[in-house]
């Protein structure tokens, strides 16, 4: 008899999950689609304008990164717009919708992609759970170190390494790129780059390049930090795209798709980041939306 309970609890177990992972599908392509509708219509997006105070806080750096960069109020607060908040690790905007040709009915100079800091402060929460408890005993050993490096930060603040340079901000591409991987379109681009050995160079250039720049980016101060912290492997040159260490694997179509577009530190080598616009522009076309695409 026990020899039996075992397989049915399991089976019940992964029927449960795949249940829940069906939910969490759905629910996001209704989200997509309903932000999608809302965006052709010139309706206002449904997100919040304000800046959330677990992620708005500025590490240091932050702010020499900024001007380096030309941040202006203007991008400010169309970042606000698009995002629902401004990420305190922004640094400057890299890419904008005149660059981007199948965004052309868009105003020029929208923000497309957004570079950050590889650091972020966010504020974390008491922590009921487990994960939570774990949380803000890791956040109690922080809270010294956070307070030596600005008087801005208390206890309740966390400082992390922050892997993806580049995030792709625009509503109607983040959307578009979206329905690709509902569509599990990054299994097939995974199988693509497999199989074709020049491009899987491309990417390692293209890893290569971005893991050297996120290390660049760093100031002294912060590459003293992350030694004393051991995060050493964490901003290893080896670690690529959004903090990838395997050349051939595609953690996130965004990311990549930002790094494409950022024209910036090996970008026209990421292959799939290349693929991911070829195919957002090509159903562009299929939907009748050729004046975006001319």
């Amino acid at each position: 008899m026990s020899g039996t309970e075992e397989p049915t609890q399991s089976t019940k177990l992964l029927s449960r999950a795949k249940g829940r992972a069906a939910r969490q599908r759905r629910r996001k392509l209704r989200d997509i689609q309903e932000a999608e509708e809302a965006l052709r219509e010139g309706r206002s997006s449904s997100a919040s304008t304000s800046i959330p105070s677990d992620r708005s806080s500025v590490w240091p750096a932050v702010l020499d990164c900024r001007s380096k960069y030309g941040w202006s109020q203007e991008d400010e607060m169309a970042l606000v717009g698009q995002l629902g908040y401004l990420p305190g690790n922004a640094i400057g905007v890299c890419a904008r919708a005149s660059g981007v040709t199948c965004l052309g009915d868009i105003d020029g100079a929208e923000p497309v992609v957004l570079k950050l800091y590889p650091i972020a402060v966010r504020e974390e929460c008491s922590g009921s759970s487990a994960g939570g408890r774990r949380k803000a005993r890791k956040r109690t050993r922080q809270a010294k170190d956070i307070a030596d490096a600005s008087d801005a930060f208390s206890e309740k603040h966390l400082i992390e390494p922050f892997p993806t340079m580049y995030w792709v901000t625009s509503p109607m591409l983040r959307i578009l790129i979206s329905k690709l991987e509902l569509e599990s379109f990054g299994v097939r681009l995974k199988e693509k780059l497999e199989s074709e050995t020049e491009s899987l160079e491309s990417m390692r250039r293209a890893h290569v390049a971005y893991g050297k720049a996120r290390k660049e980016l760093l100031s002294d101060s912060d590459s003293a930090l992350i030694m004393e912290r051991k995060w050493e492997s964490a901003f290893a040159e080896t670690r690529g795209v959004a903090g990838l260490r395997h050349y051939s694997a595609i953690k996130c179509l965004h990311a990549h798709a930002a790094h494409f577009l950022s024209g910036e530190n090996g970008s026209k080598d990421n292959a799939v980041g290349r693929w991911v616009m070829e195919e957002v522009e090509r159903r562009l076309r299929e939907e009748g939306d050729s004046s975006k695409c001319e």
